[in-house]
Protein backbone atom coordinates (compact mmCIF):
# COMPACT_ATOMS: atom_id res chain seq x y z
CA UNK A 1 0.00 0.00 0.00
CA UNK A 2 1.88 3.15 -1.26
CA UNK A 3 0.48 6.59 -1.05
CA UNK A 4 1.35 8.99 -4.20
CA UNK A 5 0.49 12.50 -5.51
CA UNK A 6 -2.45 11.10 -7.74
CA UNK A 7 -4.75 9.82 -5.34
CA UNK A 8 -3.92 12.81 -2.67
CA UNK A 9 -6.84 14.93 -2.94
CA UNK A 10 -8.98 12.13 -2.98
CA UNK A 11 -7.85 11.22 0.63
CA UNK A 12 -6.31 14.48 2.70
CA UNK A 13 -5.32 12.72 5.96
CA UNK A 14 -2.66 11.05 4.35
CA UNK A 15 1.05 11.92 2.89
CA UNK A 16 2.01 10.76 -0.30
CA UNK A 17 4.63 8.28 0.42
CA UNK A 18 6.77 7.14 -2.78
CA UNK A 19 9.53 9.10 -4.29
CA UNK A 20 12.25 8.38 -6.33
CA UNK A 21 16.07 9.68 -5.24
CA UNK A 22 17.29 11.33 -8.07
CA UNK A 23 21.08 12.96 -8.95
CA UNK A 24 21.81 16.93 -10.47
CA UNK A 25 24.12 15.72 -13.30
CA UNK A 26 24.49 19.21 -15.36
CA UNK A 27 23.61 22.79 -14.54
CA UNK A 28 22.91 26.19 -16.41
CA UNK A 29 23.19 29.54 -15.02
CA UNK A 30 19.85 30.68 -13.68
CA UNK A 31 17.79 28.55 -16.04
CA UNK A 32 17.72 24.95 -15.29
CA UNK A 33 19.50 21.82 -13.85
CA UNK A 34 19.21 18.21 -15.38
CA UNK A 35 18.73 14.93 -13.04
CA UNK A 36 19.65 11.47 -13.85
CA UNK A 37 16.22 9.90 -14.31
CA UNK A 38 13.84 9.55 -16.97
CA UNK A 39 10.47 8.40 -17.53
CA UNK A 40 12.56 4.72 -17.33
CA UNK A 41 12.82 5.40 -13.12
CA UNK A 42 9.53 7.00 -12.68
CA UNK A 43 6.33 7.00 -14.28
CA UNK A 44 5.08 10.20 -15.93
CA UNK A 45 1.69 8.44 -16.99
CA UNK A 46 -0.81 10.49 -15.06
CA UNK A 47 1.08 13.49 -14.88
CA UNK A 48 4.75 14.60 -14.28
CA UNK A 49 6.25 14.37 -10.51
CA UNK A 50 6.90 17.33 -8.38
CA UNK A 51 9.84 18.00 -6.41
CA UNK A 52 9.90 17.22 -2.67
CA UNK A 53 11.41 20.06 -0.35
CA UNK A 54 13.18 22.77 -2.42
CA UNK A 55 10.29 25.67 -3.65
CA UNK A 56 11.56 27.03 -6.54
CA UNK A 57 12.03 24.24 -8.89
CA UNK A 58 10.06 22.53 -11.57
CA UNK A 59 10.25 19.25 -13.44
CA UNK A 60 9.53 20.12 -17.32
CA UNK A 61 9.49 16.59 -18.96
CA UNK A 62 10.50 13.46 -18.64
CA UNK A 63 12.96 11.96 -21.01
CA UNK A 64 14.32 8.02 -21.34
CA UNK A 65 16.62 8.50 -18.67
CA UNK A 66 17.59 12.21 -17.96
CA UNK A 67 15.04 15.22 -16.73
CA UNK A 68 15.34 18.86 -17.00
CA UNK A 69 14.08 21.19 -14.22
CA UNK A 70 13.67 24.42 -14.58
CA UNK A 71 15.07 26.88 -11.71
CA UNK A 72 11.99 29.58 -11.01
CA UNK A 73 13.52 30.63 -8.34
CA UNK A 74 17.57 31.35 -9.67
CA UNK A 75 18.76 32.01 -5.48
CA UNK A 76 17.91 28.14 -5.31
CA UNK A 77 20.86 26.55 -4.07
CA UNK A 78 21.13 23.11 -5.98
CA UNK A 79 24.59 22.13 -7.38
CA UNK A 80 25.74 19.23 -9.48
CA UNK A 81 26.20 15.74 -7.15
CA UNK A 82 23.30 17.09 -5.46
CA UNK A 83 20.58 14.42 -4.88
CA UNK A 84 16.88 15.73 -5.23
CA UNK A 85 13.44 13.33 -4.47
CA UNK A 86 11.19 13.26 -7.35
CA UNK A 87 7.46 12.82 -5.39
CA UNK A 88 6.07 9.97 -7.52
CA UNK A 89 2.51 11.19 -9.22
CA UNK A 90 1.31 7.42 -9.90
CA UNK A 91 3.15 4.67 -7.98
CA UNK A 92 1.66 1.62 -10.52
CA UNK A 93 3.64 3.25 -13.34
CA UNK A 94 6.97 3.66 -10.92
CA UNK A 95 6.85 0.63 -8.67
CA UNK A 96 7.36 -1.76 -11.91
CA UNK A 97 9.95 -0.15 -13.52
CA UNK A 98 12.54 -1.53 -10.47
CA UNK A 99 13.41 -5.14 -9.80
CA UNK A 100 14.31 -4.71 -6.15
CA UNK A 101 13.91 -2.11 -3.79
CA UNK A 102 15.67 -0.86 -0.22
CA UNK A 103 12.98 -0.13 2.72
CA UNK A 104 14.48 1.25 5.47
CA UNK A 105 12.26 2.88 8.73
CA UNK A 106 13.81 4.65 11.22
CA UNK A 107 15.16 1.57 13.39
CA UNK A 108 15.16 -1.07 10.56
CA UNK A 109 15.70 -2.09 7.01
CA UNK A 110 14.27 -4.90 4.41
CA UNK A 111 15.02 -5.47 0.99
CA UNK A 112 11.71 -6.10 -1.37
CA UNK A 113 10.89 -6.76 -4.78
CA UNK A 114 7.95 -4.78 -6.04
CA UNK A 115 6.00 -7.79 -6.08
CA UNK A 116 6.81 -8.80 -2.57
CA UNK A 117 3.11 -8.94 -0.96
CA UNK A 118 4.55 -7.95 2.47
CA UNK A 119 5.66 -4.69 1.46
CA UNK A 120 2.38 -2.88 2.95
CA UNK A 121 2.58 -4.71 6.12
CA UNK A 122 5.57 -5.31 8.20
CA UNK A 123 7.53 -2.30 7.62
CA UNK A 124 5.50 0.90 6.70
CA UNK A 125 5.97 3.70 7.19
CA UNK A 126 9.74 3.19 5.49
CA UNK A 127 11.46 4.67 3.38
CA UNK A 128 12.97 2.98 -0.39
CA UNK A 129 16.74 3.19 -1.06
CA UNK A 130 18.89 2.80 -4.16
CA UNK A 131 17.69 0.03 -6.56
CA UNK A 132 21.56 -1.51 -6.87
CA UNK A 133 20.89 -2.65 -10.32
CA UNK A 134 19.76 1.31 -11.48
CA UNK A 135 21.60 3.31 -9.54
CA UNK A 136 18.27 4.92 -8.40
CA UNK A 137 16.57 4.82 -4.84
CA UNK A 138 13.14 4.53 -4.56
CA UNK A 139 11.90 6.35 -0.98
CA UNK A 140 8.58 5.57 1.22
CA UNK A 141 8.56 8.62 3.32
CA UNK A 142 9.27 8.04 7.26
CA UNK A 143 6.46 10.22 8.72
Amino acid sequence: MLMDTDDAASAPDFQPALSVLVTVVSKTESERIVVDAGCKAISGERGLPSIKGIDGLRLKALHAEHAPIELLDPRVQVEVGDKIELAVRYHDGTVHLHQQMYGVARTSSKRFSPSNSDIGSSLLPLALTPNRKQGRAIALNDR
